[in-house]
This record gives structure tokens, C-alpha cells and sequence, in this order.
């Protein structure tokens, strides 16, 4: 029996790029509005993570006003400001001087170095209670004045704000420096009700000075 014959190698198949595999071609296309993140990769060897932070509101539109109603509402809060203090150290002079029985400035500027140290006292009790271990008394003292202050005051120019400060000053060294010319009990009140005002008026105006100087570039 005759054994069959191997195949010759004509007879083997033969590799024809028609016949070889072709690689797999990959198409992707990312068109219209995208909002958020997007990934476009065309092979991927390992993991992905996509860390995404949360959005952020847009910004308010800026409010850009003019300088002359600025200047217009800062004037009228300055009025508005002056008002009250000059009617509330009005009251203040006029139950002092009751109070003196209607004596002489000596005795009404004692009544106010008495009453200033009542204030003092009630304000140093509160500091060693609310924030003797955050700040001192002067800051603490300090902060009581910011928030007394207006915002009229608050928003003025520090040049004009300086010279606000020197033209209290040298008005209240000018009163104190001028002799009463009559003895009489308004007289009296008068001078200690405008002691009182140019007082409270140095002290808004000298503290919001402090305040800037604290907070200034450096």
C-alpha cells in the first residue's frame, strides 16, 4: 500500500495583504456646546479619575458709580451723622448741668469726668468677661468705636478725615483757650454740651484714622 505523499509547499497557503487582519480604526468626534469636563482618548492603557471642583457662582456685574453721588451720599450721611450728635450731646449737656444743680463749667466738666469713668468701669468689667484673652482694652474699646461709627464717616477720604481730626482740635484748644464771658448756667451748659460734641466727634473720626493706619499695605 503506497504511503501518502506529503504536501508540497506549493500547495501551502501563502499570506496576501487581501488576507492579512486589518487594524481596527477608531472615530470619535466631539461637536456642539460642551458644558463641564470632557475626555476624548483613543486608547486607554490604565484607570481614568476625573476629580471635578465645585462650579463657581459668576461673579455680580460691577456697580460703577460716580464720584459726585458718593460724594453726595457721604455729605448727606455726614449731616444725618452731625444731627444726631449734636441733639444727643445736647441732652446729654442739659441733664449734666441739671444734675450739677445748674453750677459752673467746673462742676459740669467734673460730672463729665465722673460719668466718663462710670463708662470706663462698665466697659473694662465687660472686657475682663466677653474678651480680656482675645485683645487688650484699647483694641476691645476700639472695636465698640467701629461699630459706633457711621458710614458716612467710614467711607470719607483719609485726607479728608485728617483734616476733619485737626480742625476739631484746633477748635476745641481755641473754646478751651477762650474765657467764658458770663458765669450764668446756660452758659455753662453751652460750653459743656460743645466739649461733649467736639469730644465725641474726635474720637469717631480719630478712631476710624486709628483703623486705617492699622490695616495699611506694608
Amino acid at each position: 500500500m503506497a504511503s501518502p505523499l506529503p504536501p508540497s509547499p506549493d500547495d501551502e497557503p501563502t499570506s496576501t495583504p487581501s488576507a492579512m487582519p486589518h487594524p481596527v480604526h477608531v472615530h470619535n468626534e466631539l461637536t456642539g456646546d460642551v458644558h463641564g469636563p470632557s475626555i476624548q482618548a483613543g486608547s486607554v492603557t490604565g484607570g481614568i479619575h476625573v476629580h471635578l471642583a465645585p462650579a463657581s457662582l459668576p461673579a455680580p456685574p460691577a456697580v460703577h458709580d460716580s464720584g459726585i453721588r458718593r460724594t453726595l451720599r457721604i455729605l448727606v450721611g455726614w449731616g444725618l451723622a452731625l444731627t444726631l450728635l449734636f441733639v444727643g450731646c445736647g441732652f446729654l449737656s442739659y441733664f449734666i448741668n441739671i444734675s450739677v444743680g445748674q453750677g459752673s463749667l467746673s462742676r459740669n466738666l467734673a460730672a463729665d469726668a465722673a460719668l466718663l469713668l462710670l463708662v470706663l468701669t462698665f466697659l473694662a468689667v465687660r472686657w475682663k468677661r466677653v474678651g480680656a484673652a482675645e485683645m487688650s482694652f484699647l483694641a476691645y474699646f476700639g472695636k465698640l468705636l467701629t461699630r459706633c461709627t457711621p458710614k458716612s464717616v467710614t467711607a470719607t477720604p483719609t485726607r479728608t478725615l485728617s483734616a476733619v481730626a485737626g480742625t476739631v482740635i484746633v477748635l476745641l484748644v481755641t473754646f478751651l483757650a477762650t474765657p467764658a464771658t458770663s458765669s450764668e448756667f446756660t452758659v455753662a451748659q453751652g460750653r459743656n454740651g460743645v466739649l461733649i460734641i467736639f469730644a465725641a466727634l474726635g474720637c469717631l473720626v480719630g478712631n476710624a484714622l486709628v483703623v486705617r493706619w492699622r490695616n495699611r499695605p506694608r
